[in-house]
């Protein structure tokens, strides 16, 4: 290759490496700004003996699996991203601020849930539920 074919690949070649920057830019700023929106974020306060403790700020209650203690969460307004926790026998329920059982989760609720992903499975350790508001009955 002479000096003169590198002189000319050198145009596209630092052409393309803006591109990759700008790119690797916008996607991380995207994710951020999708997460934030979402009002889902990590608590980075987890230590070595401790698995990382993930918070859902504001989900729907999409489906309750009482016979696979299971709940399925929405978090967009088309419902595509979303998460299905299992629920354990040390789960922290609550429903409009009163201790509930899973069976008590009303579907359509909104939702602040905490969760720890261990062995393949995102484990809820706290679920906490606004029961939704009941329509008004019209004659």
């Amino acid at each position: 290759m002479s000096p003169q074919d590198l002189r000319y690949l050198g145009g596209p070649l630092i052409a393309l490496a803006v591109v990759g920057v700008f790119a690797a830019g916008l996607g991380y700023g995207g994710y951020r700004i999708a997460r934030h929106l979402l009002g889902w974020n990590v608590d980075v306060r987890a230590t070595q003996h401790e698995s990382l403790q993930i918070n859902i700020d504001d989900a729907t209650l999409r489906r309750v699996d009482v016979a696979d203690s299971k709940v399925e969460l929405t978090s967009d307004l088309l419902g595509m991203f979303g998460a299905t926790l299992l629920v354990t026998p040390t789960t922290e329920i609550r429903v409009d601020d009163k201790p509930a059982q899973l069976r008590d989760l009303p579907q359509g609720a909104r939702v602040r849930a905490a969760y720890q992903w261990r062995d393949g499975f995102k484990i809820a350790s706290r679920i906490a539920a606004e029961a939704p508001p009941r329509a008004p009955i019209t004659r």
